[in-house]
């Protein structure tokens, strides 16, 4: 297996240490949730509902995301799903 450093240099991103998501899209992963979760909490809506009805309503929300912010989720999802 080829070192990092000429992954680098030809502009592509080194691999984690198990070499399946690259390092800049595990930033990004992480730098998106952490906006999503602070959003949230500026908007008094609860962070782990928010991120658990995208994940059930997945589909929908590529679909339509305009409905699927975390101050106007709660409408989009169906009344069946509530809980």
């Amino acid at each position: 297996m080829a070192s990092p450093a000429p992954l680098v240099s030809r502009g592509e991103s080194p691999l984690d240490t198990k070499g399946l998501i690259p390092l800049s899209s595990q930033v990004w992963i992480i730098s998106s949730a952490t906006d999503k979760i602070h959003t949230c909490r500026l908007c008094a809506a609860n962070p782990l509902n928010y991120l658990n009805a995208l994940q059930s309503q997945a589909k929908e929300a590529r679909e339509h995301p305009t409905q699927w912010f975390p101050w106007n989720y709660k409408q989009a999802i169906p009344p069946h799903d509530t809980g």
